[in-house]
C-alpha cells in the first residue's frame, strides 16, 4: 500500500511497495489525483534498501482558483486625535514625580509596597512582588488591597484575605502580607513645550503631537496590513477548499512545542510548570498553535495555487511583508518571490475597506505614509 507524507506545504514523500519505475510512477499519479495535487517539477525517484520505491516531489494543490473579486476585507480604523492624546497622557504619567509623604496613605496617594501571598501557610509560587506602585483607591485585581492600604504609613505591615486571580492557585483564598515602603504624592508635568523637550528633540508640543500621530499611524498600518493579508488569504483558501494536512500540522505542532520546551529549559522551567503558572491547559495551547500552523500552511498552499495559474504574471513589486504578528503569510524564504507576487495579486483583486467603510487600495495599505494620509 502506498503512503504519503507531507514534508512541507509544497513537498511530499511517497513510499510505494515495489521497485519497478513505471509502477512507482503509476502509484504516484494515483496518489496525486486522490489528494488533488499536481507536480511542480519532475519527482526524485529511487528504490530504498527495503526494495520499495521512495519518491520526493514538489507539489501544489490542483484546485481551480475561485472567483476572488467578491472577497471583502475590512481593517480597523486608524488612530485618531483621542488616541494621540491618550498616549500623551501615558507619557505624562511615566514622567511624573513621586514626592514622599510623612503621613498615612489617603485615597489618591501612590504607595510603594511589597506583597507576599500564602495559601494554607505555604508560599504561593511566584506569589511575591517587590516595589509595586499602586494608586490608593484606583482599584486592584486583588480584592481588599485598597481598603488595607488606607491609613497605612511607610514601614507598616498588614495582612488580609483575598482571592487569587491567576496562576495555579487561581480562585483560592490566600493570605496576603503587604508592607508599605513609601507613601507619595504624584505631580504630573505640565503639557507644554518644555514637556515636549523632555520627550526628545522637539521644540514645541505641536511637534511632539505630530511625531506621535505619525508613529502611531505607522504602527497601526503595519498591524492592519498584516491582519488584512491574513484575512484575505484565509477567506480565499476557504473558498478554494484548501485544508492543511493533519499529519503535517501535527508534526509542526510537535516541533514547535519541543522548541518552546527547550527555550523554557534554558531558564530552568518545565513547560508543564509554566502552563500551570499561567493557568493555561496544555490542550488550549495545542489548539492555539495548531490553528496558527494550519493557517500558515493553507496560506502557502493558496499562494502556490495562485502563482501556478497558467500565464500567471503577478505584480513585480511584492507587498511589504507583515510584521511578527502574522508570520503565517509573509513570504520570507529565499526563492518565494513568486509566492509574494501571488499575495500582491490577491490584495489587488479583493475589496479592501478601512475602519470607516471607505475603499482602500492595496498600494495605500502597503505604504504607511499613504495609508496614514488615507486614514
Amino acid at each position: 500500500m502506498s503512503t504519503i507524507e507531507w514534508l512541507s506545504a509544497r513537498a511530499i514523500r511517497v513510499v510505494v511497495p515495489c521497485s519497478d519505475a513505471e509502477t512507482i510512477r503509476a502509484h504516484l499519479s494515483d496518489l496525486l489525483g486522490t489528494h488533488r495535487l499536481t507536480l511542480c517539477r519532475p519527482p526524485d525517484i529511487h528504490v530504498n534498501e527495503a526494495g520499495q520505491g521512495a519518491v520526493t516531489a514538489e507539489v501544489r494543490m490542483a484546485v481551480p482558483l475561485p472567483d476572488l473579486t467578491g472577497l471583502e476585507v475590512t481593517v480597523d480604523a486608524m488612530p485618531d486625535d483621542r488616541t494621540v492624546e491618550g498616549y500623551l497622557a501615558h507619557l505624562r504619567e511615566h514622567a511624573a514625580i513621586l514626592t514622599p509623604l510623612r503621613r498615612p496613605a489617603r485615597s489618591g496617594d501612590f504607595v510603594t509596597v511589597d506583597l507576599r501571598a500564602t495559601v494554607d501557610g505555604r508560599d504561593v509560587e511566584r506569589g511575591e512582588w517587590h516595589g509595586v506602585v499602586h494608586e490608593v483607591g484606583a482599584g486592584h485585581a486583588l480584592d481588599g488591597l485598597d481598603e488595607t492600604l488606607l491609613g497605612m504609613s511607610a514601614g507598616e505591615s498588614a495582612t488580609f484575605g483575598t482571592t487569587l486571580v491567576g496562576g495555579r492557585h487561581r480562585g483560592q483564598v490566600a493570605e496576603l502580607a503587604v508592607t508599605v515602603t513609601q507613601v507619595s504624592s504624584r505631580t504630573l508635568p505640565e503639557l507644554d513645550d518644555s514637556f515636549a523637550g523632555l520627550m526628545g528633540d522637539f521644540q514645541t508640543l505641536d511637534e511632539l503631537r505630530s511625531a506621535l500621530a505619525w508613529r502611531l499611524a505607522a504602527r497601526a498600518a503595519a498591524r492592519h496590513r498584516a491582519a488584512a493579508y491574513e484575512k484575505a488569504v484565509a477567506l480565499a483558501a476557504a473558498r478554494a477548499g484548501i485544508t492543511a494536512p493533519d499529519g503535517l500540522v501535527q508534526r509542526l505542532l510537535n516541533e514547535q512545542k519541543r522548541h518552546i520546551s527547550q527555550s523554557l529549559g534554558t531558564v530552568g522551567v518545565a513547560l508543564e510548570d509554566y502552563l500551570a503558572a499561567e493557568d493555561t491547559p496544555e490542550d488550549d495551547l495545542d489548539a492555539v498553535l495548531r490553528a496558527a500552523i494550519a493557517r500558515r500552511i493553507e496560506a502557502e498552499m493558496l499562494l502556490d495555487v495562485i502563482a501556478g495559474e497558467p500565464g500567471f504574471d503577478g505584480p513585480i513589486d511584492e507587498p511589504a511583508q507583515p510584521g511578527p504578528e502574522v508570520p503565517s503569510v509573509a513570504p520570507a524564504e529565499a526563492g518565494t518571490a513568486r509566492r509574494g507576487r501571488a499575495l500582491a495579486h490577491l490584495m489587488n483583486t479583493i475589496v479592501l475597506k478601512d475602519g470607516n467603510g471607505d475603499l482602500l487600495s492595496a498600494e495605500q495599505l502597503a505604504d504607511p505614509r499613504r495609508y496614514a494620509a488615507a486614514g
